[in-house]
């Protein structure tokens, strides 16, 4: 991006126009413009629309083909002001089913001893994904979610998930089926090297691979939120269905934001490879 960046120092100081005046006109900050000129940071698409029709040049005039295609990976995925609401407010809401999770799961535990419940494996994905999930929000809110970080946070996401598969096939040996267990741990090595192919590309792959893992991991969570809600005795019930229904629901909005996200860069690539 360091082209985009000498182009629209060339064409402002052309035009005779100040870092400032142009930050200004675009509601920024100055650093912003500087960190713009020097290829540290990028602006997003519609913040590029504004600096091409304030400068009164095309955007091809600031966006090389290449340039077009590296704009993809480097700045954040969902760059329009309702995508990136839409983006904060469904990763805020997995953020706090999981750690109402945390919470409910915990009290449960340790005041009620809600036996079938009780796990330290469950425990530790509920608290792993609260991080994960707050270092999400963090992230979508600074506009820090590009197609690599995005990578990152998937696979943190996904690796807790087989952390306490691996756990729990440890501590449970010999209770459960090893090939059970085995199964599931490659289900969700393929789930994050499939994710991780997609955002980490360097062609244009298709979406609809990690469409059909989230699907079978939705239809998975459903299931098991039935299963595990049916065989809970009348006297736990209550705390069994709260615990699944936070659990499941948090899976929900991550998933229904992965596919928002993966949709909307499927879409960018293909535009800009053209």
């Amino acid at each position: 991006m360091a082209e985009f960046g000498e182009n629209l120092k060339r064409v402002r100081e052309e035009k005779g126009i100040t870092q400032q005046t142009l930050a200004d006109y675009l509601y920024v900050t100055r650093q912003a413009v500087s960190r713009w000129e020097g290829g540290s940071r990028y602006p997003d698409i519609m913040t590029a629309k504004k600096i091409s029709q304030y400068l009164e040049v095309s955007l091809d005039d600031l966006l090389s083909d290449d340039d077009m295609k590296l704009y993809v990976e480097k700045s954040e995925i969902l760059d329009t002001p309702i995508s990136k609401r839409v983006q904060i407010v469904l990763m805020t809401l997995a953020f706090m089913c999981a750690m109402f999770h945390s919470i409910f799961y915990l009290c449960n535990t340790f005041i009620h001893g809600l036996l079938m419940y009780s796990s330290h494996e469950i425990t530790l994905k509920s608290v792993l994904l609260t991080l994960i999930l707050g270092y999400g929000v963090y992230a979508a809110i600074r506009d820090k979610l590009n197609p690599k970080l995005t990578a990152v946070f998937y696979t943190y996401y996904l690796a807790a998930n087989l952390v306490v598969t691996i756990m729990g096939m440890i501590s449970s040996y010999g209770t459960f089926s090893l090939q059970s267990y085995i199964g599931a741990i490659l289900y969700d090595i393929v789930f994050v090297v499939i994710g991780i192919r997609f955002y980490c590309g360097d062609r244009v792959k298709s979406p609809i691979p990690l469409y059909i893992m989230i699907g079978i991991d939705t239809l998975c969570s459903i299931i098991s939120f039935m299963m595990n809600i049916s065989g809970a005795p009348f006297e736990i019930f209550r705390d069994i269905f709260v615990l699944q229904i936070l659990g499941f629901m948090q899976e929900i909005f991550f998933f229904v934001l992965v596919v928002f996200m993966t949709y909307t860069l499927d879409k960018k690539r293909r535009r800009a490879a053209r």
